[in-house]
């Protein structure tokens, strides 16, 4: 389709998520929330590749909004009420498939595995295959229809099942899709039996996997290239004003292989020699993306804020975009570095119409870390290019958060669904391990802190001193700053816990370090050195002095006392040593004097009586 998109000069953004029915509820929830971020009013037209959705709601939701918005639609190979269709023949080449292993190798047994019961595209694969089956007399019963999900694992547990019950091997297994078939293939091999010789297996859709196993998968040819150009020139000519049959409907037809016991002639092998050509490409590109994800978590595991991995981001992509393409965009949610904080407010539905733009690639430059409209910002880099693009827009979310979504432009290697999604799960992995990356280094420095920390009034300790303070005071004086050092203690302390309990004298050393915090600059130091007894260490600015200092900190302790009410006398003795600049340091000699000034200020008090 992006061939044919290149030809008609139209930006295509493909939207793509991958839920499964194998997946958790709340995975899926992550994954479907990719189909909230278009605004569907900002484009001029939409394709509903509804054949593609895993579930119900994600049809109906997007249903009513294609609906709303009143934009030019088309959706594939499903129809809804009041949007044109395009689709192919699910039933004709199921029922020529069936007829074939009947009538060219005498199948007579037949198992049907198909996907979801209910699902369009299932029932009419499976109203073929009965109706094929019971033009040549061979009546299927209800225990023969089994259901695979549309997985491997799915399709290998059913047939367990149904084995374990019927006792017996059918001559021949139709299955709903090549995936389904490709599971079936192996379960066999894995209980000793062979396709073709023992059972005939045959899929549906004729991919790339199907058609480079051993046997080849006998399929369905849906033919995609085809399908692609016919729904975007039906979109097209929509946009235009022109009207269209409701409802297109191309043939598909069989592809017999092997695996029904057919030979394979020279086109096939030349089709099998390609596809194993770009198989092989495919596992070079798998050792690719791990090396490729190995270099970016590198470059991430120490990232603290959106600043830093929208560098680390920008300056590794900027040198290996490889598998992005050279216009890449991936935006964070604002809360994305809250990992642990009461603060975060990620979103479990939706986009914040403002994110964090951590990664914007241009023709391989990166652009400045910014926030911003993120629908808007899809668009400025589709217009920016004179040439038409393909754009692949998927979820990042992981630890149940949405964290936000990436977009990639078109690139031979990524544009694979297998290539995709193998990319968009490293993201995720990468940045859910950022996150607990945040979350220890929140939780180390907490602890450190705590370690550092006087539980009672939430100053530094004697530990703090040692590791913060005084660190602090010699940095001071080297660089040429004034530091300055207190030494505050609480007058007639032991009489305060006598006369009025010990948590009288807990409450005045919380009010006494209360006064020093609100008393005294923000950037001072405070810290509990011991019972009542506070060390501070500070930078004096020029227009500071001691005797200010001091007053006021002695003047927030008097205004504390009275707002709480204390029935006791509140007040301290405070010493203070400035040291000049240049002064010699000596940590020891200045503790000591700025002790010996508070003893002094002590004795001077009178008694205070209760």
């Amino acid at each position: 389709m992006g061939r044919y998109a290149q030809k008609a000069d139209v930006d295509l953004f493909l939207f793509v998520n991958f839920s499964g029915y194998l997946l958790p509820n709340t995975e899926n929830k992550r994954e479907f929330n990719i189909l909230t971020l278009p605004n569907i009013e900002d484009f001029d037209g939409v394709l509903l590749l509804t054949s593609t959705f895993n579930f119900v709601g994600e049809v109906e939701y997007l249903h009513r909004k294609v609906l709303d918005s009143g934009v030019p639609a088309i959706s594939v190979d499903y129809e809804l009420d009041g949007i044109d269709m395009i689709g192919t023949d699910n039933y004709s080449g199921m029922y020529e498939l069936v007829s074939h292993l009947i009538e060219k190798h005498g199948a007579e047994k037949l198992l049907f595995i198909g996907g979801i019961e209910n699902h369009k595209e299932n029932l009419v694969r499976q109203e073929a295959f009965l109706r094929a089956a019971g033009d040549r007399g061979i009546q299927v019963d209800a225990s023969d229809l089994i259901y695979g999900e549309w997985s491997e694992e799915g399709a290998c547990s059913s047939l367990d099942t149904w084995i374990a019950g019927s006792g017996r091997i059918p001559d021949a297994i139709v299955c709903a899709n090549d995936t389904m078939a490709l599971g079936v293939c192996r379960w066999l091999k894995k209980h000793g039996y062979s396709v073709p010789e023992d059972v005939l297996v045959t899929g549906y859709d004729c991919v790339r996997r199907g058609q480079i196993s051993r046997p080849i998968l006998t399929s369905v040819d849906r033919d995609w290239q085809i399908l692609g150009f016919h729904t975007l020139q039906l979109l097209m000519q929509k946009i235009k004003g022109f009207e269209i049959e409701h409802k297109t409907i191309l043939t598909n037809r069989p592809a017999y292989r092997q695996s029904c016991g057919c030979l394979v002639d020279e086109v096939v092998l030349r089709e099998l020699i390609e596809n194993l050509k770009q198989e092989t490409t495919s596992y070079v590109d798998l050792l690719d993306v791990d090396s490729h994800f190995r270099h970016i978590y590198k470059q991430l595991r120490k990232v603290e804020n959106s600043d830093q991995i929208s560098k680390a981001l920008s300056e590794f992509l900027q040198s290996d975009h490889s598998l992005e393409g050279d216009r890449v965009m991936i935006c964070l949610h604002p809360d994305f570095f809250l990992a642990g904080s009461e603060r975060s407010r990620m979103l479990d539905e939706g986009y914040p119409e403002e994110m964090d733009i951590v990664c914007s690639l241009y023709n391989g430059l990166p652009r400045v870390h910014r926030q911003g409209n993120c629908r808007k910002a899809i668009f400025h880099t589709a217009m920016e290019s004179e040439k038409p693009g393909l754009y692949l827009l998927v979820p990042l979310h992981g630890d149940d958060k949405n964290y936000g979504f990436a977009m990639l432009s078109q690139n031979r290697t990524i544009f694979s669904d297998r290539m995709l999604y193998i990319w968009t799960r490293h993201m995720n992995q990468t940045l859910e391990q950022v996150r607990s990356n945040v979350k220890i280094m929140e939780l180390t420095r907490r602890l450190s802190d705590l370690s550092m920390k006087d539980g009672l009034t939430g100053t530094y300790n004697r530990l703090g001193c040692e590791k913060i303070l005084y660190p602090f005071l010699r940095e001071c004086q080297e660089k040429g700053g004034r530091g300055i050092v207190m030494i505050v203690d609480i007058d007639c302390m032991k009489k305060i816990n006598d006369t009025f309990g010990h948590t009288s004298g807990d409450q005045a050393i919380m009010l006494l370090a209360e006064a020093l915090r609100s008393g005294l600059p923000e950037d001072f130091y405070i810290a509990r050195y011991g019972g009542d007894e506070f060390f501070v260490a500070g930078e004096m600015k020029e227009e500071m002095t001691r005797d200010e200092l001091s007053e006021r900190v002695m003047q927030r302790l008097d205004e504390l006392a009275a707002v709480h009410q204390v029935p006791y006398t509140l007040k301290a003795s405070l010493g203070a040593v400035v040291l000049e600049q240049g002064e010699s340091f000596d940590l020891v000699e200045t503790v000591q004097r700025a002790d010996d000034m508070m003893y002094h200020y002590k004795k001077e008090h009178h008694m205070v009586f209760f």
